[in-house]
């Protein structure tokens, strides 16, 4: 149980880097969606 606990301690600064990118990610793929809607570049039907 040792060895696991170590595992997870060490993985913490790469979690944060992952964080990061998954919610830059998210931003540009929503974000970008909405900023066409709103200059009509794209028309969605609801």
């Amino acid at each position: 149980m040792a060895g696991l606990t170590e595992c997870y301690v060490l993985a913490i600064p790469f979690f944060q880097n992952s964080v990061i990118s998954t919610l830059l990610y998210g931003f540009i793929l929503f974000g970008s969606t909405k900023l066409f809607e709103r200059y009509e570049l794209v028309k969605v039907k609801a």
